[in-house]
C-alpha cells in the first residue's frame, strides 16, 4: 500500500527542511558568555601568591595550592578601558569578597597622611572600587591597575616583599606585575 502526503503535509516538510538549518546555525552562532578564569595571582618579582581574609586584608604569602584563600576568580565585565584592556571583577574564592582599590580618606582632615590608596576586600562588587584593567600583552604578565572611582591617579596592586599588598600609583615595575596561574576549579 502506497501512502501519500497532503499538500499541508508537503508544505510543512518543505518549510522545516528550509528553515531547520538556519535554526542550528543561529543556535551555534550566538555568542557565549564567557565563563569566569580562576586561579592564583603570583607576583613576578617576588613569587608570593596574593592572599587574603575575611576581614578584607590582601596580602602576599608563599604560594600553596591548597590554600583556598590565595584562589580568584576574574569575571569579565563586559567593557574594556579606554586603552583596550579588559575590565575585570577579581572575587576570592575563600571568602566571596571583591579585590577593591580606593583612596583613602580619613574623616579627620588633619590626619597625617590625610590621603592615601588602600587596597582591601569588600563584600559586593557594585561599586567602581571593584573594577580592573588587566594591564598586559596576556594573563601570565598582568599589572591589576584602578581607574575607577579614583580621584587622583591609577592605582596598581603592588608588593615589596612577600607578606605584603598594596595599593601604589602605577609605575609598570615588576613588584607590579602578576601572572595568573590558572586552575580548573
Amino acid at each position: 500500500m502506497k501512502l501519500t502526503l497532503t499538500s499541508a503535509a508537503r508544505i510543512t516538510k518543505r518549510i522545516s527542511v528550509i528553515f531547520a538549518p538556519l535554526l542550528a546555525l543561529s543556535l551555534v552562532s550566538a555568542p557565549a558568555q564567557a565563563a569566569p578564569m580562576y586561579g592564583q595571582f603570583r607576583n613576578i618579582q617576588t613569587g608570593g601568591c596574593l592572599d587574603s581574609n575575611l576581614r578584607g586584608e590582601v596580602y602576599t604569602l608563599s604560594c600553596n595550592s591548597t590554600v583556598l584563600n590565595q584562589y580568584w576568580e576574574v569575571e569579565l565585565t563586559g567593557t574594556r578601558a579606554p586603552d583596550r584592556y579588559y575590565q575585570v571583577k577579581i572575587k576570592n574564592a575563600a571568602t566571596n569578597r571583591y579585590l577593591s582599590q580606593f583612596w583613602y580618606l580619613p574623616t579627620n582632615p588633619f590626619a597625617v597622611p590625610n590621603v592615601r590608596p588602600t587596597l582591601a576586600t569588600q563584600p559586593n562588587s557594585s561599586g567602581d572600587q571593584a573594577v580592573f584593567d588587566g594591564v598586559g600583552a596576556g594573563w601570565n604578565n598582568v599589572s591589576l591597575r584602578s581607574t575607577k572611582g579614583n580621584r587622583f591617579e591609577p592605582l596598581c596592586v603592588d608588593t615589596g616583599r612577600v607578606g605584603v599588598a598594596y595599593a601604589h600609583a602605577c609605575n609598570g615595575g615588576t613588584w607590579q606585575k602578576w601572572e595568573l596561574i590558572k586552575r580548573n576549579r
